[in-house]
């Protein structure tokens, strides 16, 4: 709304058209917020584990349950020792998920869910897949619920 105040200040001539389109796009994040709650509430207390911690204000914000990342650094692949403490972690912690992530090597996930009882999932935060345009921002945090909801369900 901040930034519809400050353009209708700058643009007053079109001031009801920004304020108007503030409004329409607060409703239209509500809306989502709602549909995501409600994708996401029943799966909130499942376990599971991400190839990478790029989603945490996403996790607090809908109350999921992660138990760890595989990697901190995407770039870096981790150790034999790494591998080991995490696939301890998912027994450990009894993590019922592994996501990977489209842009990187599937391997070592494969790795890690062998020998394990978890499934694999794909997690994509970059929306590799959408169109680009006004609808592409709902369709990616959709798509990120659909996907945990999808592997922790």
């Amino acid at each position: 709304m901040q930034v519809a105040e400050h353009l209708s200040e700058l643009d007053q001539r079109n001031a009801d058209t920004y304020r108007r389109n503030a409004r329409n796009f607060v409703t239209e994040l509500e809306a989502l917020e709602a549909s995501l709650q409600a994708v996401l509430k029943p799966v909130a207390d499942r376990k599971y584990v991400v190839f990478h911690d790029a989603y945490r204000y996403f996790e607090d914000h809908f109350g999921l349950t992660p138990v760890g990342a595989v990697t901190l650094d995407p770039e870096s692949t981790p150790g034999a020792a790494q591998v080991l403490e995490i696939a301890d972690l998912i027994k450990a912690r009894g993590a019922v998920c592994l996501f990977a992530e489209p842009q990187f090597e599937p391997r070592l996930v494969r790795r890690l869910a062998e020998g394990n009882e978890i499934r694999v999932g794909v997690l994509d935060p970059l929306g590799a897949d959408l169109t680009p345009g006004p609808g592409l921002y709902p369709a990616l945090m959709t798509g990120l619920a659909k996907a945990f909801a999808s592997c922790l369900g």
